[in-house]
């Protein structure tokens, strides 16, 4: 399993970044997951846009799959019909995508699964404004899970334990945080990567800017972790 990291900013790219949007290539296929601002150009610099096998959205804020009526267009001219893992509110974002004649919308919710080939996709808890899921993709032995945008919840560090690499939201300092808000902060999901005691863990999700000042207060907590890095690959 590899995961490709195409983007990792939020809530808006800093110039010549993009938001979150990560490939993952694993039992044979190619999965896009999240399609923030910016990530297109990037992908399509490693692989045909047409060769993805589905698209999987933690939730429909437009810096986590903005990019996607980009992806409709370019697959509307080839054919292509592309299974997406979304969830179905709000409504209206849910209902752009869903009449792209390309996309094969699924929708999911916690406690969901789906199979696509020998990978295997759960749908997991997440505490964010509008629906949202956790994801956690498993092949070839390997388990590579992503919070999505998320505050903390009851059983967090259960829900994400033993991952071979866990991917998390840590988009707020921790002056900034506080329980109402959609974010963990960068302490927050050093603790709950700590608890979690996955492979490796990796802090995602950063401001323009703050990438540095975040996760030297993640690594404060948890010397392990590590930052997601614009167009960085790891092997699982």
């Amino acid at each position: 399993m590899r995961l490709t990291i195409l983007g990792c900013q939020g809530p808006y790219p800093e110039a010549g970044g993009a938001c979150s949007a990560y490939l993952v290539e694993a039992g044979g296929k190619r999965v896009l997951m999240e399609a923030g601002s910016g990530c297109l150009a990037r992908l399509g610099g490693m692989m045909a846009l047409e060769a993805l096998d589905a698209v999987v959205l933690s939730h429909l804020h437009f810096d986590h799959m903005g990019e996607m009526p980009l992806l409709g267009y370019a697959l509307q001219g080839c054919g292509k019909r592309l299974p997406v893992y979304l969830p179905d509110q709000p409504g209206p974002v849910y209902g752009l995508l869903a009449g792209f004649g390309c996309f094969q919308c699924q929708p999911v919710k916690p406690g969901s699964t789906a199979r696509l080939g020998a990978l295997m996709m759960r749908f997991l808890p997440a505490r964010h404004p509008v629906p949202a899921v956790g994801v956690m993709l498993e092949a070839d032995g390997k388990r590579l899970c992503y919070t999505g945008d998320t505050n903390q919840f009851p059983g967090m560090e259960e829900v994400y334990r033993g991952a071979d690499l866990l991917m998390i939201d840590g988009g707020l300092a921790a002056g900034a945080w506080s329980e109402d808000k959609p974010h963990l902060s960068a302490a927050l999901a050093a603790k709950v990567a700590m608890e979690a005691e996955p492979q490796r863990a990796l802090l995602t999700h950063f401001a323009p800017g703050m990438r540095a000042a975040l996760l030297q207060e993640a690594q404060a907590v948890y010397p392990q972790m590590q930052g997601a890095e614009a167009l960085g690959s790891y092997e699982l």
